[in-house]
């Protein structure tokens, strides 16, 4: 599997990186949508599109319910989810005004790891990536909107 990506250079002075070229990951569409994950692992497995798209449906509720009680989610060949906590921007020089008020939950995603060993040396790879290369796009246009027909399972 060939991931895309262009060059571009950076022109904001401000940025440490001013006039360095860096590379940027082009995407073939928006997102892969629930259905088009149902369609592709129902041609893997021995499931149903119906019962793979109900599955789907019902992963994002389930994660939001174990995170709010305080729990990590592993989902093996993936990674883990868990609940993070963002800080206010410079934090406080009381630790009375840190309070529960003051903070935001967000998602972290810790993904899952394997390890190789490479010329004697053992290296953590993320499972996802392994077999992922890179080659430079031809021309970049902007993502196209795919539109995908419901169709009764």
């Amino acid at each position: 599997m060939s991931q895309k990506f262009i060059k571009k250079k950076v022109t904001s002075p401000k940025s440490l990186g001013c006039g360095q070229y860096y590379a940027h990951a082009v995407y073939n569409q928006k997102h892969v949508t629930t259905r088009q994950l149902a369609d592709f692992i129902q041609t893997q497995a021995s499931v149903k599109r119906s019962d793979c798209i109900a599955v789907l449906d019902e992963l994002g509720s389930a994660l939001r319910h174990f995170i709010a009680m305080g729990e990590k989610v592993k989902i093996e060949n993936v990674g883990i989810f868990k609940c993070g906590i963002k800080n206010q921007r410079g934090g406080f020089s009381e630790p009375e005004k840190l309070t529960a008020a003051t903070l935001s939950p967000r998602i972290l995603f810790q993904p899952e790891y394997t390890t190789q060993k490479q010329n004697g040396v053992t290296r953590a790879q993320v499972a996802m990536l392994e077999d992922i290369t890179f080659e430079e796009a031809k021309s970049y246009d902007a993502p196209k909107t795919i539109t995908v027909e419901a169709t009764q399972p």
